[in-house]
């Protein structure tokens, strides 16, 4: 009997529908399965943890607590030592910029043995240093009397760069050179240079801290106060520690010193701010 292709038909079908079937069982163990998972205590657990990543009010208050006290206790030193970078930063800038007058001027000038120091320093000022400078200024302070302080805060009063009168020159970068202007700056050897590194009208116009002491020395040029016998007291020919902070009267220290030493200082230590200045 012939086979006209109904059994190929009929097998075709019926292998469709368990096809079928399968796939519609298969749907349905897929969909049990999920709900037994949505249901599943430790499915609910796991949820109820990735709720909770969030920080609840009371935990981030306390946190920016925490940030606030550390704050407070970093940020006032990192302000300090910014200050103190800032200081030495003028210091240096300040002290190179007049050692760069002076050797210029030797160029035009001759050897510092040379000049005349037989007069005022103001006179002295403008004929040998003040060419050299750029960008300064003349500041007229008046008759206003600047008081100046030692280290430990006490005014000074037998070490002033101004004395009863003197002359203010302002440097480019608001650095103020005070120079005096009385018989008393007369001097055959060297003359005193003081500087201000934020003017002479803002404070605290404390030696050590914003006024530093310099002199212009014959066969030395510009050289600390001090050094070289250019003070009339406690004076040291080569960097002595000892002498520059213990000075009962130009000391760079908190014990009574007026702070006439502090530049010394600092360019011993290699211009830093070792634990026993005066800062």
């Amino acid at each position: 009997m012939k086979n006209y292709g109904f059994t190929s038909v009929a097998e075709g079908a019926t292998q469709r529908i368990c096809t079928r079937t399968e796939h519609n069982e298969f749907v349905f163990a897929r969909k049990t399965s999920l709900l037994r998972a949505v249901h599943n205590p430790r499915h609910v657990e796991m949820s109820d943890n990735i709720r909770r990543v969030a920080f609840t009010l009371a935990e981030v208050l306390i946190t920016l607590g925490i940030i606030g006290i550390v704050a407070a206790m970093t940020i006032p030193t990192l302000i300090a030592d910014y200050n103190k970078r800032q200081t030495l930063s003028r210091v240096k800038q300040s002290y190179s910029l007049l050692a760069q007058a002076v050797k210029m001027s030797e160029v035009y000038n001759g050897d510092t043995n040379y000049w005349n120091h037989n007069q005022k320093t103001y006179a002295f000022f403008e004929q040998y240093i003040a060419p050299y400078l750029k960008d300064i200024k003349n500041v007229n302070k008046g008759e206003e009397q600047i008081k100046y302080y030692k280290p430990n805060n006490e005014e000074s009063t037998s070490f002033t760069p101004l004395r009863e009168t003197g002359e203010i020159i302002r440097l480019a970068n608001g650095t103020d050179i005070l120079v005096s202007n009385t018989e008393a700056g007369i001097s055959q050897t060297e003359k005193l240079i003081c500087f201000d590194i934020n003017g002479y009208n803002q404070g605290p116009n404390r030696f050590g801290r914003d006024v530093f002491a310099a002199s212009i020395k014959k066969g030395y040029g510009l050289i600390p106060y001090g050094l070289h016998e250019s003070s009339d007291s406690d004076t040291f020919n080569d960097y002595d520690r000892d002498i520059i902070t213990d000075s009962t009267l130009y000391g760079c220290n908190t014990t009574g010193g007026n702070g006439a030493y502090c530049l010394a200082l600092l360019i011993y230590d290699g211009w830093e701010f070792k634990e026993d200045y005066p800062y």
